[in-house]
């Protein structure tokens, strides 16, 4: 499946950017990070206090092998693999949720779901932030 990453989303209207994808733990969506923010992941685990060596090796391990390398085609398309939609339970339409520095990509019942289940908390949080 192909999904077109908003022209806002890019660095680049001529394609080849790099993004890994990884389905959430919690199998509701698949999250894209441009490679910066991939490799900056081990480096803010490292930065945690009681973490050890080890903790950063198992992590980083499991994190590589549940992770995908996918390059934007010049049209900012990615392609959206086989397995990573069946884990987040996307067939055919999605939607893309940015997410900071990432985006997150859901079916649109997922995406409902999460919505329904952080509207209290998000406005709690937006309360808290002034907006």
């Amino acid at each position: 499946m192909r999904v077109t990453i908003p022209a806002r989303w890019r660095r680049s209207e001529e394609g080849g950017q790099e993004f890994y994808l990884s389905v959430d733990r919690a199998g509701s969506c698949v999250r894209a990070m441009p490679l910066e923010e991939f490799a900056a992941a081990v480096g803010r685990l490292a930065a945690q206090s009681g973490i050890t060596q080890k903790d950063i090796s198992q992590f980083q391990r499991m994190f590589y092998a549940k992770s995908r390398p996918v390059t934007a085609d010049k049209q900012g398309r990615i392609i959206l693999p086989a397995d990573y939609a069946a884990a987040a339970g996307i067939k055919k339409e999605v939607v893309l949720v940015g997410a900071g520095t990432k985006f997150e990509i859901y079916h649109p019942d997922s995406w409902d779901r999460v919505q329904q289940a952080e509207a209290a908390s998000y406005d709690r949080l937006a309360e808290l932030a002034g907006v």
